[in-house]
């Protein structure tokens, strides 16, 4: 058996002595920290605040359409109409609160011309809130960035 494989094997009892202000840790606990500092930079980058007339014309248009039904509180007509207000979870944390916890509603926005079925277009509004998000990405698939606030 290797002696940095035995039990209790760490550094420390092979006569590293960790510089003062150095901090050790676990190969775990470095990957719970990294995956909590890809949260917060995908969180920050949703907070990112667009507004009216910084997108084209068309997609403006088709945005304001959507916005303008979630408001009234009706339901469009033809392929967006499918799968509308439906929970959204937040399952990869890039909208603030906890990761899959949910909390938010979807909407899909009406695609750009030429593009087949739904297109990545979809608005998702915090229900707990006044917070309403888009992406053009399909929630960064095709990507960064994953959401951007648009109220």
């Amino acid at each position: 058996m290797h002696p940095e494989r035995t039990p209790g094997g760490d550094l420390s009892s092979r006569g590293y002595k960790p510089q003062p202000g150095e901090r050790s840790m676990t190969k775990e606990q470095w990957r719970a920290q990294q995956q909590n500092e890809r949260l917060l930079q995908r969180q920050q980058r949703s907070q990112t605040r667009i507004t009216p007339g910084s997108f084209p014309l068309e997609e403006e248009q088709a945005i304001s359409n959507t916005l303008s039904h979630i408001d009234a509180g009706t339901r469009p007509t033809g392929p967006t109409r499918r799968k509308w207000g439906t929970n959204f979870r937040n399952n990869r944390g890039d909208l603030p609160g906890v990761p899959g916890a949910g909390g938010y509603k979807e909407y899909r926005v009406a695609p750009a011309p030429g593009t087949s079925g739904a297109g990545p277009r979809r608005i998702v509004t915090n229900t707990a809130g006044d917070e309403v998000y888009y992406t053009w990405t399909h929630y960064g698939d095709s990507g960064d960035p994953a959401f951007v606030r648009i109220r």
